[in-house]
């Protein structure tokens, strides 16, 4: 390995760190402070939360940020059976933002319809080409997902949001070539 990508690597990894301790900071912080219901609009949200913790949406936003790296690792190591489960995972992540932060600020439009309108098609592009075992038709749907988060970035009015394919893996701890160990 090149000591440039063990530098990437590295920055990558204390990044991911860095987010995983503010959010476990700011959640522990908000926790008692903000009951569910005062933190979303919309009142089914805080009623399947069970009236306890909430995420921020963008705490939804990083845990589906963190399975597409992971996604794009598996699949680019044609680790299949891994990639689908990133995949599902992502699709969790989203789903569950969409659920619990419907209506979001000063948004016009509901998340839970936004999101789905935005990114199926690119999430069934990238199942079928797993299933298929096609690495090309893989990367092609890879791209086709962080162009549609970029699309949903720009309609909520968060442009400045920019997702793309991952250059190093932020998880050097994580083996994702196939194989059982």
């Amino acid at each position: 390995m090149r000591p440039l990508q063990v530098v990437l690597i590295a920055l990558a990894a204390s990044l991911l760190v860095s987010l995983a301790v503010v959010a476990i900071q700011s959640s522990t912080n908000r926790r008692d402070q903000h009951p569910v219901a005062a933190r979303t609009t919309d009142s089914a949200a805080a009623s399947a939360a069970g009236g306890g913790y909430l995420p921020d949406l963008g705490e939804f936003m990083v845990r589906a940020q963190i399975h597409h790296q992971k996604l794009y690792s598996a699949g680019n190591a044609a680790n299949w059976k891994l990639a689908q489960f990133e995949l599902d995972e992502l699709r969790e992540a989203l789903t569950e933002a969409g659920k619990y932060h419907d209506r979001w600020k000063d948004l016009p439009f509901r998340l839970s319809s936004m999101i789905p309108s935005m990114m199926t098609g690119a999430l069934q592009g990238c199942e079928e080409s797993i299933r298929t075992a096609d690495k090309a038709t893989f990367v092609r749907s890879f791209d086709a997902i962080a162009s549609s988060c970029n699309s949903c970035h720009l309609t909520a009015g968060r442009s400045f949001i920019v997702i793309q394919t991952p250059s190093a893996s932020a998880f050097p701890n994580q083996q994702f070539t196939p194989g059982e160990k």
